[in-house]
């Protein structure tokens, strides 16, 4: 991946002089993992001023993204999303340097409990059924819109009672109105579908599905069309029978030639399906017709996949790469794609560029997926000390330490932190 090698320069010079322009740039994220690769990079002849500068820089940097979360973690706030708030606070605490901020925050990260009380009172208080009901509304087209005002107060009932979890409440208003249609009925069956397949009743939603495509005017959205043949194709996979379902996810691709998802959608499952080189075909016209400037990270991380599972190991290193790439072009720094990620860092490793393998699980260690937080601080610390920079590994290592989920994953941790004291 020649973006990462570039930003990971093999001397201290080049390190600290690309560390100077990411910062610059108001990356402080990159900037960060740069000034502490040259500062581990650098020897005994490096110039001590600019040691001591990239030392300086590292603290602004960590300043600059803990400031980064906290104001993230208020615009959360703003909008009612505390739990996503409480991760960008406990972020801010993590990487900031001062002791001053870490009680500021966690002052803020407290008084998250008293606005969470008001929001929950205030929405029980405000948002009656017919607010939600027309937010419920909002989500849908023009012809669906019409057609359940058309249908009235039980399919009101049906779709608030959905929308509060009483799936089977819904889903037997659903069916009556279903066996009452009179032939017009379309957007009822997608939504009567639905529920059957969060019920697991795979069977009976490709039976819903299939009279909503029954239904289904032609002129219909390309979205609208390929969404119903997914959830059809989707429906029977889940039934077991892969025939109609390819059939279904190939009818999307044919039948809504210029629209990218269908192409993708049929790539996903053939490579699901270990045929990696039809995958691929339908991937790279899925790839040409979508806009470039508004990269699809998913088409990206598969086209990936595909050249994997093809043993073009090259080539996935390529496409993997792009989807961190232009993670990092949209400063989505929060979190970088998993998937691309984790396997993108075992090909480095492959390739013993335990450094860049170890920066990928790095940024990992500082996101928001923190289910596998232990996964990637114990992965961090494993390839530090294979690239020989134990004082970065401690921190990790000791971190996974705390986070390790059983007593035999915390030994395994334990052991590779001893071999650091030898």
């Amino acid at each position: 991946m020649a973006w990462l090698k570039k930003i990971l320069g093999q001397n201290f010079e080049k390190s600290f002089q690309k560390a100077e322009d990411l910062f610059a740039a108001g990356d402080a994220g990159w900037a960060k993992i740069t000034y502490e690769r040259a500062v581990a990079d650098a020897g005994k002849d490096a110039p001590l001023e600019l040691v001591e500068k990239a030392r300086s820089r590292i603290l602004e940097c960590r300043r600059i993204l803990s400031r980064q979360h906290v104001e993230k973690a208020r615009d959360f706030v703003s909008h009612g999303d505390i739990d996503l708030a409480r991760e960008s606070f406990l972020s801010a605490l993590e990487v900031t340097p001062d002791d001053d901020e870490k009680r500021r925050i966690r002052e803020e990260t407290d008084s998250l409990h008293a606005v969470e009380a008001r929001i929950e009172t205030e929405e029980v208080q405000e948002l009656d059924d017919d607010a939600l009901y027309n937010i419920i509304m909002g989500t849908w087209n023009e012809p669906q819109i019409n057609e359940f005002e058309r249908l009235g107060e039980p399919a009101r009932k049906a779709m608030l009672a959905s929308h509060d979890g009483r799936l089977d409440e819904a889903l037997a208003i659903l069916d009556d109105l279903a066996r009452n249609d009179s032939g017009d009925g379309c957007y009822l069956f997608l939504e009567q579908g639905q529920i059957l397949m969060v019920k697991k009743e795979s069977a009976r939603a490709a039976e819903a599905f299939d009279r909503f495509l029954e239904r289904l005017p032609d002129e219909e959205d390309d979205e609208i069309w390929i969404r119903a043949l997914t959830l059809y194709g989707q429906a029977k996979l889940d039934a077991g029978d892969l025939k109609e379902a390819e059939e279904a996810l190939r009818e999307a691709a044919a039948v809504r030639k210029s629209n990218y998802m269908g192409f993708l959608n049929l790539g996903v499952f053939l490579r699901l399906q270990k045929r990696p080189e039809e995958a691929l075909q339908f991937l790279t016209k899925a790839e040409a017709l979508r806009i470039q400037t508004n990269p699809d990270f998913r088409m990206l991380r598969e086209i990936g996949l595909c050249h994997l599972d093809l043993g073009n190991k090259a080539d996935a290193k390529t496409y993997l790469g792009q989807v961190i790439h232009q993670q990092a072009a949209m400063d989505q720094f929060d979190q970088l794609d998993p998937t691309a990620a984790v396997i993108l860092a075992r090909l480095h490793e492959e390739d013993g560029d335990f450094k860049s393998a170890s920066d990928l699980y790095r940024h990992l260690a500082e996101g928001s997926d923190r289910t596998r937080f232990f996964e990637y601080n114990r992965e961090a610390g494993r390839l530090l000390i294979k690239a020989d920079l134990k004082d970065m590994a401690l921190k990790y290592l000791k971190r996974a330490s705390e986070l390790a989920p059983d007593p035999e994953s915390k030994q395994a941790v334990e052991d590779m932190l001893k071999t650091l004291s030898v």
